[in-house]
């Protein structure tokens, strides 16, 4: 389905990741991005927007796709 995507010139984007070991299958597989529990659980617009403006990314444990 990646293949697919990409051929079509899509993004993907999978839905649902709550492990390390799915991020790096996800990423060995070509996934462009990864969002769920392992990046963040559902957060309050408040909390979102803190979140996403001073990089608390760093104190959860999702880590960026990268190549």
């Amino acid at each position: 389905m990646i293949n697919l995507a990409h051929n079509l010139n899509l993004e993907v984007v999978a839905e649902g990741v709550e492990t390390l070991r799915q991020q790096e299958q996800l990423r060995d597989f070509g996934c462009d991005q990864v969002q769920g529990y392992w990046i963040s659980p559902p957060l309050p617009l408040a909390e979102l927007a803190r979140f996403l403006g001073i990089g608390e990314r760093s104190a959860h444990r999702g880590q960026p796709l990268g190549n």
